[in-house]
């Protein structure tokens, strides 16, 4: 019957709209508005004996509006192909899709090429390892989008103040990561300040609410027989102990 399907069309809309569809969730509610509203003038003209005229109209409304939905539904597995096809393209070139700067696979591939050929026998390869305070209360606060955007915005931050012989990467989550080469420790702690005060001093403000942002940081440097997880590990361990010690600090290990 008319209203069956008309019925199919509406569920179908609302499957499209829990799939991602966040504007098609405004186009089912209309949908649903209008599909009342014919099946109100259906009975009306049903119980009259003159529905015939209105059966037409029907079907090519129904014929359309299914036309769309085929549409519709291929454009979302296309779109989730391609999404799939970014996400495999974007590990490849080494890029974080999120804040446009390095991967892990990247600071993996460079601390390991780093500690077989540093830029200088004088120099040595330090990690900086930082962690985002409080990220959960600002997810929980002001929401996972304004979250995102405050992983862009750190970002940005960090990058520029940066000097190009520093390498910038996100780890994952709410943690970055910077390689550099410094002479002694003392250098690679006095850059992981440098970066704490400018993250701490600046401003950010989502939807005119502004967001209070610090990081912990831990710092480590190259040692004899050193590859990636022994320097990355002990680097963490010093965020975590900055974590636990009040946050907005940094910590070493050697």
């Amino acid at each position: 019957s008319p209203r069956q399907k008309l019925l199919e069309l509406l569920e179908r809309y609302l499957a499209l709209a829990t799939k991602g569809h966040a504007q098609l969730d405004e186009v089912a509610k209309i949908q649903r508005t209008q599909i009342e509203a014919l099946e109100r003038v259906l009975d009306k003209e049903g119980s009259n004996g003159q529905s015939s005229e209105l059966s037409t109209v029907l079907d090519g409304f129904i014929q359309a509006q299914s036309m769309l939905l085929d549409e519709l539904e291929s454009s979302h597995e296309k779109t989730r192909s391609l999404q799939d096809e970014l996400g495999k393209a974007q590990g490849e070139m080494r890029l974080d899709p999120l804040t446009h700067i390095f991967n892990r696979k990247k600071l993996q591939e460079d601390v390991e090429q780093f500690l077989t050929h540093p830029p200088s026998d004088r120099l040595r390869l330090f990690i900086l390892v930082i962690d985002a305070d409080d990220f959960k209360r600002i997810n929980d606060t002001h929401g996972h989008l304004a979250g995102d955007k405050v992983l862009i915005y750190l970002a940005r931050l960090l990058r520029t103040a940066l000097q190009e012989e520093s390498h910038l990467y996100r780890y994952g989550g709410e943690e970055f990561v910077v390689l550099s080469f410094h002479v002694n420790r003392q250098e690679a702690v006095d850059l992981a300040e440098q970066l704490r005060k400018k993250v701490e001093t600046s401003q950010m403000s989502y939807q005119d609410r502004p967001i209070s942002l610090t990081v912990s940081i831990g710092v480590s440097g190259q040692e004899s027989g050193d590859h990636f997880d022994t320097l990355f590990s002990r680097a963490d361990s010093a965020v975590l102990r900055a974590k636990n010690r009040g946050r907005n600090r940094v910590m070493t290990r050697f």
